[in-house]
């Protein structure tokens, strides 16, 4: 669809629907951690979005700034911010700040810049709230429990990714990384009476329907951890195959570090 759309807007180049069309495809190519397509594909949205074009442009800054996390994170946090600044002239109830917020502060997790990441999901999180913006809210909070299991907080991170599932609508994303935080919570403290294979098994449903390395990769960990705790060696690599090829071709030195480890 994606493709579609720059097809049709190159057929009326100068107007609004190009620059558009380019923010699209620079979003999912960030969405796919393709950083280098992502920030040529954001840079081209903006330098053919007319000043006017307050959405677009906040949209385009928020996607360069995403995917240059990945490759320059203070940078990239510049990027972001000043996606928000834009943002805040939206008449939009605030869904542009909240989606740079979501940005800042969950690819701050998954960089484990994690004291970074702590500041800006409680910020982040407080802002959508205050919005009723129920949709990044969860997914910050989710992202908050995985953070909270990484830093040894394990209550709270039982609490939040527990409340989310009670609530989460049963494809969205913050289902899929609450999943990923209580199913690596339980299966490190070996709680008992608890199926924790179904959780994973869940999880890896709603990343396969993705396909992409930001859902794929977080779960297969998580079940990589599981079998190796209960020294299933086979499924240790099954899981690691099953998503190593994509992070390296990514070049996700996060990712492809731990599958390596």
């Amino acid at each position: 669809a994606a493709r579609a759309a720059l097809d049709l807007a190159a057929m009326v180049p100068g107007t609004p629907a190009t620059a558009q069309a380019q923010a699209t495809e620079a979003y999912l190519r960030m969405l796919n951690r393709d950083y280098l397509e992502a920030i040529t594909a954001a840079q081209q949205a903006i330098a053919l979005a007319s000043e006017g074009d307050r959405a677009t442009l906040a949209r385009a800054y928020e996607t360069l700034g995403a995917a240059t996390l990945f490759l320059d994170y203070d940078r990239g946090c510049e990027l972001l911010r000043h996606s928000m600044a834009l943002a805040r002239e939206l008449p939009d109830g605030g869904a542009g700040v909240a989606d740079a917020w979501l940005m800042l502060s969950t690819a701050s997790g998954e960089l484990y810049q994690l004291d970074a990441a702590d500041a800006f999901l409680e910020e982040g999180m407080a802002f959508a709230r205050s919005r009723d913006l129920d949709r990044q809210a969860a997914y910050m909070e989710a992202w908050a429990a995985v953070c909270d299991v990484h830093r040894g907080r394990w209550a709270l991170a039982g609490e939040r990714a527990n409340r989310l599932l009670a609530r989460e609508a049963q494809a969205s994303t913050g289902r899929v990384m609450a999943l990923v935080a209580l199913g690596r919570l339980r299966t490190r403290r070996g709680d008992p009476g608890v199926d924790v294979e179904a959780l994973l098994d869940e999880a890896l449903d709603l990343a396969q329907r993705s396909g992409t390395l930001q859902r794929l990769a977080p779960v297969c960990l998580v079940r990589a951890e599981a079998a190796w705790l209960r020294r299933d060696l086979p499924g240790v690599l099954a899981e690691v195959e099953r998503v190593e090829a994509l992070a390296r071709s990514k070049s996700h030195p996060w990712f492809v570090g731990e599958l390596a480890y």
